[in-house]
């Protein structure tokens, strides 16, 4: 090999190549992205549902659509901040909007479930203990149906693993809702659906039990951060 020959600089990495392993950390969740998730849910159900409690919400009848539409547009908003991080070209507005709306679907769904079990299957509810904490299930597993197809349709072009984001969300979401009833049946020996809390004396406990609940509601989801991977963006034209 001559001497010209062993100066010669390397060759350039091939664009396509180039840009394959640019994408590649960005396919998977980075760990400060998981953690935020987890924060901003923990303190996004906290913050929601104590301010429902400080603006006289009752949790219950036609306030659990209203409840509904302060949790989604807080807890929303602050998880689409996060998930920009991730998804450059996500839509803030787009995620806020369909949480919302998903919200509504959500708690409509679940109240005409437990409509036509009380009607239908009475026997059925009265042989179940802890009734309540089924009816409150029942409401937060509709609510992550809804809400959780609403957020695959804004992130199907971008990315894939979207079937297990939607797992993610339906129990998420039950669990979630199940845990801040179970912790509210321990500390107050009362219901935390239909029944709101007696006085302002109450709040400390409102926000424990909605950051627990939004906290599981969080780490489930995060389970699935990782396997939202970016879509290959077409290449035909900056081949040309």
């Amino acid at each position: 090999m001559s001497p010209e020959q062993s100066d010669q600089p390397d060759l350039p990495t091939p664009p396509d190549q180039a840009s394959k392993a640019s994408e590649r950390p960005e396919s998977k969740a980075s760990p400060p992205t998981v953690w935020s998730w987890l924060v901003v849910n923990t303190l996004g159900f906290a913050i929601a549902i104590a301010l429902l409690v400080l603006l006289g919400f009752q949790f219950s009848g036609r306030e659990l659509f209203l409840a509904g539409l302060v949790i989604s547009a807080i807890v929303g908003a602050v998880q689409a901040i996060v998930l920009r991080q991730k998804m450059l070209r996500l839509r803030i507005w787009q995620w806020v909007l369909v949480s919302i709306l998903g919200s509504y679907l959500g708690v409509f769904l679940g109240l005409v479930a437990t409509f036509l079990l009380s009607t239908f299957g009475l026997l059925i509810l009265v042989l179940i203990p802890f009734a309540e904490l089924f009816v409150g299930t029942l409401l937060g597993t509709m609510v992550g149906v809804c809400v959780g197809f609403g957020q695959v349709l804004v992130l199907a072009r971008q990315v894939r693993g979207l079937r297990w984001w939607w797992v993610a969300n339906v129990l998420g979401r039950s669990l979630g809702w199940l845990s801040a009833q179970l912790l509210w049946q321990l500390v107050k020996a009362e219901t935390v659906i239909m029944v709101p809390p007696n006085s302002i004396q109450d709040l400390p406990i409102v926000l424990l039990c909605g950051a627990v609940g939004g906290l599981v509601y969080g780490g489930v989801t995060a389970r699935a951060l990782p396997l939202l991977t970016a879509r290959q963006p077409a290449i035909t034209n900056s081949q040309k």
